[in-house]
């Protein structure tokens, strides 16, 4: 009953701050016809944040009833260009509040929204598109209008100055409606083959991929092998030709490896396969075809550490998405991880075998292979981190070798304990205890905690338990003072730190008769 009350109270004042950052959020009268002005300009930062605000206050008022009143706005004769365009931008931030299953307003709104003349103003488009985006989830559930819409969408993508807001209706088109966007596919394809030339930008092209993906992953095992080839062979074509001539461009341009590679990982980052009991993953053989191109990107670019990051990122997601079906490169990519690691410490080789161990661990045929990839990282790693400044200077390397071992110590800690690693990798843990690094110091906590819990799980039969056990109780014995002494110190210090950073306290007089624990007593400068 409060709440009705307050929302009464509110409401009148919440419309006229919804009025009023309608006029506010108009864009200059004299903007070209053909421009839209960029989002990152002062301007767009502005209307940004009116959106965050609109979205946090929507409630009060209604989000169907702020909708409708600004359809009827731009409804009526004789509204200029941006006034229409400013109605349009706060319909787009009230949007994902209407409800998916309204069917009056949106039937008669959407349609009219779609039929906006061709001679329009580029940044009325535009936000229209954008406007027919949040409205995705809708469309799933009312699709009888999802042809129009995609049709509309096609013609903003051969705008100059639009095609990336179009891109970025397509994407959320297809993860709302992705099981209505499977006969559409094949156009989706097309549009992505065509968007460099559409001038779209790369983040929109990032979000066709990932908007394809969830696509492609609707569709029949037989027809996935054959889109996902199609939307691979736009990257191994470029990366060849790099690869062959060894050429390195202008970051963010098409002869940056690290763009090509961004795209991949949105692609295998969305591509999620349901596989029934003895089905071979769709995109396995897409994979195959595409590892020798990847493996060559890795060996002519290797002493450059954002495209090895951005390359082991790729790599993540792909062995995410197939899983255990990766294993037909699973030797090439260990030997070619432990080689450029060698060479060139990178992290990111920690890092990405880690993801490997997460996913073949635990079959015993693999076990003795990955225990040796953990032997040649280990082989590195530690003696990098024991010279005078090695902690200090590589906290990404202790982050990701004790997540390694981690890994490890969850999958395979018999092999990991009767390794040369376990003793080595406990004395630099032991060290780094007291490192002042966030990441780093989780990580090594974190080891310690797995290693403490071995003999925890239930799963185990007796004998094996017991043997963690005594393994636990001997690791205790000798390293448990040393951990908690170096833990409180931590704690200290980190204490003293925040008291150090505080503004100081200062304490008034107490007055006869107050209470120690009153507030009042306590100021802060």
């Amino acid at each position: 009953m409060e709440c009705v009350e307050n929302v009464r109270i509110f409401k009148p004042y919440i419309t006229k701050l919804i009025s009023h950052l309608c006029v506010h959020c108009r864009l200059d009268e004299d903007v070209n016809k053909d421009t839209v002005p960029g989002e990152k300009e002062e301007f767009g930062q502005f209307r940004k944040t009116v959106k965050e605000v609109l979205r946090d206050v929507i409630f009060i008022v209604g989000s169907l009833e702020v909708f409708g009143e600004l359809y009827s706005n731009i409804c009526k004769p004789n509204l200029s260009w941006n006034e229409n365009e400013a109605c349009l931008f706060v319909m787009h931030a009230v949007a994902p509040s209407i409800r998916t299953d309204e069917s009056k307003l949106l039937q008669i709104a959407v349609p009219v929204l779609l039929s906006i003349p061709p001679d329009t103003h580029c940044a009325v488009r535009a936000t229209t598109l954008d406007l027919i985006g949040e409205l995705a989830e809708w469309i799933d559930n009312h699709h009888d209008v999802l042809d129009t819409v995609l049709q509309f969408i096609l013609d903003g993508l051969k705008i100059q100055s639009v095609a990336s807001h179009a891109a970025k209706a397509v994407q959320k088109v297809c993860q709302k409606c992705r099981k209505r966007m499977a006969p559409h596919f094949d156009g989706l394809l097309q549009i992505i083959q065509s968007a460099d030339q559409l001038s779209v930008s790369n983040d929109a092209i990032v979000g066709l991929l990932k908007g394809a993906a969830e696509v492609l992953s609707q569709l029949p095992h037989d027809k996935v092998t054959a889109g996902m080839r199609g939307l691979v062979q736009l990257h191994i074509t470029p990366l060849l030709e790099l690869t062959q001539n060894s050429h390195l461009g202008k970051a963010g341009t098409s002869g940056d490896p690290a763009l090509w590679m961004d795209r991949l990982t949105a692609l295998f980052r969305s591509c999620s396969i349901e596989l029934d009991g003895g089905q071979s993953h769709p995109c396995q053989p897409v994979v195959e075809e595409l590892w020798p191109v990847i493996a060559a990107v890795v060996t002519t670019y290797q002493s450059d550490d954002k495209i090895m990051e951005r390359t082991c990122r790729c790599v993540r997601f792909i062995l995410r998405c197939l899983g255990k079906y990766s294993y037909s490169i699973l030797t090439s990519l260990v030997e070619i991880a432990i080689q450029v690691y060698k060479s060139h410490h990178q992290s990111c080789f920690l890092y990405l075998g880690s993801i490997i161990v997460d996913e073949f661990g635990s079959d015993p045929n693999y076990q003795q292979g990955l225990l040796f990839m953990l032997v040649a990282f280990a082989e590195v790693s530690f003696p990098l981190l024991s010279g005078p400044t090695g902690l200090i200077d590589n906290p990404d390397t202790i982050d990701d070798i004790f997540r390694l071992c981690s890994r490890f110590i969850q999958h395979v800690p018999e092999k990991f304990l009767g390794s040369p690693v376990a003793p080595a990798s406990i004395q630099c843990a032991l060290a780094a205890s007291v490192l002042d690094h966030r990441d780093a110091f989780s990580s090594v906590m974190k080891f310690f905690r797995d290693l403490l819990t071995l003999g925890k799980n239930d799963d185990l039969i007796e004998a094996d338990k017991m043997q963690r056990q005594a393994v636990v109780s001997s690791f205790i014995a000798e390293h448990g003072p040393t951990i908690m002494d170096r833990k409180f110190s931590k704690s200290i210090s980190l204490v003293v730190r925040i008291i150090s950073f505080s503004p100081p306290l200062s304490l008034s007089p107490i007055r006869p008769g107050a209470r120690i624990c009153n507030p009042a007593n306590v100021h802060v400068d």
